[in-house]
């Protein structure tokens, strides 16, 4: 069996899929659909491709090109264009009735003149900030359509705050401002506007699904903030990686929620994916601020313990960087590479660490303690999960080689 993996630029992931494969004793071909090109004539003769292109413009149209050749992908072009508007996923969602933040799409509150400089109406901010008042109410959180990674993600505790943030960038360079205020190529559709949900934590749950009949629900990764101002949960801008062990009522809303993009695809093209991974985001809402102060507390303790995998998180990016330039883009070698193993082994051996803390193991049980007292908001899906380094290292140690098992025909 040969199955293709698709690449723009290589990471640890892509090392960990190549090596699923190649312990299944399936074929691997690379492929670099944007550098070197592919034909319809070579990708016919592969069993699958998984696509795992970073950018995600052009991941969307190599899906399409598969698709429309016939060629099995995982994610297929269906699951791109769903999971490349959060527009798209609130109206999946609410579809099928599966609980999500309240929410509204306005006009944007800045536009760009000639010179590239963001302006401002007032008359026009203060009517846009009433309607939000009225209709989702503050505090609220503003979001790039089709932003990733919490990018341009700003909050507003009031009708104030809101108008004099949007004020503030009037006569600024548009290079400068929140990308979520304005029109441009992130956010093309307005002013996506979210109800702000109380929370310390999110969790990023893994779903795949074959046929739209059969669910597998594969782990889950809670994303932990250090402070109340801190409401973007990513790990790339700071948050705390926990594996957790996922109660029934998270598994069950996470499968709905894949369950929902599925129905929701059914409804646009009359046929449902053969095959789909889903990283479904999940926010576990509690009024409890104590609650939420205490993990925070925990969170901050934390943080020398967790500063050694993110050095050897680094240090294991850089070594990657480096062996690419050494070995151009043939990933074959690296996993042979004795650099690469003992830069691996060191942040394994690191994440392990962190694991059996005690810090660790108090941060965990009082987030399982939350999410028994807290009710379960779906937020997003996304097509293209990271999974090598904090999920593997967390909670889901074979999840590499669940992914290939997926997208076996």
């Amino acid at each position: 069996m040969k199955i293709g993996l698709a690449l723009d630029y290589p990471s640890l992931d892509e090392l960990f899929l190549l090596k699923a494969m190649l312990g299944q004793g399936i074929t691997p071909v690379l492929l670099y659909p944007y550098y070197q090109g592919e034909n319809a004539a070579s990708l016919h003769k592969l069993d699958a491709v998984i696509n795992r292109i970073q950018h995600r413009y052009r991941r969307l149209r190599f899906s399409e090109y598969l698709s429309a050749e016939g060629i099995k992908c995982l994610n297929p072009f269906a699951v791109e264009f769903l999971c490349r508007s959060k527009i798209s996923q609130k109206k999946a969602f609410e579809n099928s009735a599966v609980t999500t933040a309240p929410w509204m799409l306005t006009e944007y509150p800045l536009g760009i003149m000639e010179n590239n400089d963001m302006a401002w109406s007032q008359d026009f901010t203060e009517k846009i900030s009433g309607v939000i008042g009225k209709e989702l109410g503050y505090p609220v959180v503003v979001k790039a359509t089709e932003g990733s990674r919490g990018s341009s993600l700003l909050s507003f505790r009031d009708r104030a705050e809101f108008i004099g943030v949007v004020s503030s960038w009037n006569s600024k360079k548009q290079a400068e401002a929140p990308r979520s205020l304005y029109h441009n190529a992130i956010n093309p559709e307005g002013l996506f506007i979210e109800q702000l949900i109380p929370h310390a934590f999110d969790l990023r749950c893994v779903v795949a699904t074959k046929n739209g009949e059969v669910y597998d629900f594969l782990g889950t990764l809670a994303r932990v903030g250090a402070s109340e101002g801190q409401v973007a949960k990513n790990t790339a801008l700071g948050a705390m990686p926990v594996g957790v062990e996922a109660p029934e009522r998270v598994k069950e809303i996470a499968v709905n929620c894949a369950r929902a993009g599925v129905s929701y695809l059914h409804t646009l093209f009359g046929r449902v994916p053969e095959h789909a991974l889903l990283g479904v985001d999940i926010m576990p809402r509690s009024e409890d601020i104590a609650l939420r102060k205490e993990i925070y507390q925990l969170v901050q303790e934390l943080e020398p313990v967790y500063s050694d995998c993110e050095q050897t998180k680094q240090e294991l990016g850089q070594a990657l960087e480096s062996l690419l330039k050494s070995y151009g883009r043939n990933i074959n070698k690296i996993l042979g590479d004795d650099i690469f193993e003992r830069v691996l082994a060191a942040m394994d051996s690191a994440f392990a660490g962190f694991r059996l803390d005690p810090g660790y193991i108090r941060l965990s049980d009082k987030i399982a303690a939350f999410l028994n007292k807290a009710d379960l908001y779906a937020v997003e899906l996304n097509a293209r999960v990271d999974f090598a380094r904090m999920m593997r290292t967390l909670c889901s140690p074979k999840l590499h080689e669940q992914i290939v098992e997926t997208a076996l025909p």
